[in-house]
């Protein structure tokens, strides 16, 4: 996929000089993977990963570390870099992801369902807890695009 593997974002993390201090964590899943593989094959489904790997790894990887940490499952760390650049980084990447539905590379829409925040210390205990917190918006924003409203 052009991205780090989930070993490396364990190693990274594990590292014993890792502060997790001003890193903000941006979570990513694709959305429809699986009714992309049933439906129209793995090839497609292949199609799919690599090809928002590559848009996620464009946006991000000139300031933090992308990993693929599962089958459609993403993470970046950053560190030093502000949310708002965060915000922005992501809203391009959405506007890319339209770029590349309009080329029709596969027979379902790309979409990608991001959350992201900032470590806070008063209530992470460690970057396990920041990662959960992106992961929960994360999918907050994935029920928005299925279903068009959050759900609280």
């Amino acid at each position: 996929t052009g991205v780090y593997n989930r070993t490396a974002y364990a190693d990274y993390i594990g590292k014993e000089d890792f502060s997790p201090d001003k890193v903000i964590v941006a979570m990513f899943d694709l959305n429809n993977l699986k009714k992309c593989n049933d439906g129209f094959g793995h090839h497609q489904g292949d199609i799919y990963i690599t090809t928002c790997a590559k848009l996620i790894a464009e946006q991000f990887s000139d300031i933090g570390n992308c990993y693929r940490i599962g089958g459609d499952e993403f993470c970046v760390l950053m560190q030093g870099v502000s949310l708002e650049m965060c915000k922005n980084r992501v809203a391009t990447l959405y506007k890319k992801v339209e770029k590349e539905n309009e080329k029709k590379l596969i027979d379902v829409k790309m979409e990608i369902a991001c959350g992201y925040v900032l470590y806070d210390k008063r209530i992470d205990y460690d970057i396990q807890d920041t990662v959960r917190r992106a992961d929960k918006i994360m999918y907050k924003e994935k029920y928005v695009m299925k279903h068009g409203e959050a759900k609280e």
